[in-house]
């Protein structure tokens, strides 16, 4: 994933405060990383019980 700096132009933002909509952003990216890592966990399992069945 890329990572980017981010900034909102609501009033809390404009001060410099980190806004309910950079956190729920933060919160979606971090639900989707989570995703993706139990995705390859996942994958990941299956090779390893493939080799295992070779043997």
């Amino acid at each position: 994933m890329k990572v980017v700096k981010a900034n909102c132009s609501c009033e809390a933002g404009s001060f410099g405060k980190k806004c309910w909509h950079l956190k729920t952003l933060e919160q979606m990216i971090k639900k989707e990383l989570r995703e993706r890592i139990k995705k390859a966990r996942h994958e990941m399992m299956q090779i390893e019980e493939d080799i295992a069945s070779w043997g």
